[in-house]
């Protein structure tokens, strides 16, 4: 974008794009506040987050914690490794920085296709399995990247953005399946704080890889961009691993997260349809 409307036009539509965000968000908050008011008591006080206290958090299932681990190291590999995969990209492959950093951004290009993906993934109905299988094939696209040099790196970083973007869209609502609605914002926070810290724990070690001081040898540098994809093929190894364990732990309670493998088991109140009403009528509430 700098190369086609010079650097301040490029600052100037990144300010666009922030204050479109802001706006958006405000609208939210207004629309959040005018349908609040349209409740009645009961529901508002359903809506209300009870006080949290630490001894709240034994009560969240262990397919959570299962999930935050997975998260944690997933995302641990993705971001550092696209903070760093340009001059990776340059060295390995030879392309100019241009070129790299275009390579490099088909990792988020990705997201253009995420309502697609979306759409398959609430077709599939196992949001588990999902996740679980997109942290094992990003395993092999570092290895790839690591020691086949005859693949595109274009190919490899487009595998990486559909298995990131798979993991993104899954988030949220798999960990509403899991939490009581009076501890969404707990368990979003405790999950974002998990991967913030994880993540900046990883580029720490991602530095201490590659060193202060880029080596004269390119040699020596592809070594060392060997060692940082082999961490990240670990973390997302570690985040496979994880996923299992989440996945087994659903499966043997409710299905919560893999509704399609729910045999005759009952799903809890909060984890029906996304389309079904926030609140329902007097003659649903009678029935029940």
């Amino acid at each position: 974008m700098a190369q086609w409307f010079g650097l301040p036009w490029s600052l100037w539509i990144g300010v666009f794009v922030c204050c479109t965000g802001l706006i958006a968000g405000i609208c939210l908050a207004v629309l959040d506040w005018i349908g609040t008011k349209q409740l009645d008591e009961e529901a508002r006080k359903q809506m209300e987050s009870k006080p949290i206290r630490l001894a709240d958090l034994k009560s969240f299932p262990s397919s959570y914690w299962y999930l935050i681990v997975m998260l944690t190291c997933f995302y641990s590999s993705v971001i550092p490794f696209v903070s760093n995969a340009t001059k990776f990209f340059q060295d390995r492959y030879g392309y100019s920085k241009t070129d790299a950093s275009y390579i490099n951004g088909a990792v988020y290009d990705v997201s253009l296709l995420a309502p697609i993906l979306g759409k398959i993934m609430e077709k599939l109905d196992c949001h588990g399995i999902v996740g679980m299988t997109a942290a094992l094939l990003t395993i092999p696209a570092y290895l790839t990247l690591a020691y086949v040099s005859q693949v595109s790196p274009l190919v490899m970083s487009i595998w990486i953005g559909v298995t990131f973007n798979c993991n993104a869209i899954i988030l949220w609502q798999v960990m509403m399946s899991m939490i009581p609605p009076t501890s969404y914002g707990t368990a979003a926070g405790l999950a974002s704080s998990s991967m913030g810290i994880g993540m900046g724990l990883s580029a720490l070690v991602v530095g201490t890889i590659l060193g202060h001081e880029e080596e004269k040898d390119v040699d020596v540098r592809l070594q060392k961009y060997r060692y940082m994809l082999l961490m990240f093929a670990c973390l997302s190894a570690v985040s496979f691993i994880s996923a299992v364990f989440m996945n087994v732990s659903d499966i043997r309670s409710e299905c919560n997260i893999n509704r399609r493998l729910r045999k005759g088991k009952t799903s809890p109140e909060r984890n029906g349809s996304e389309t079904d009403p926030l609140v329902s009528d007097d003659k649903s509430i009678n029935k029940m």
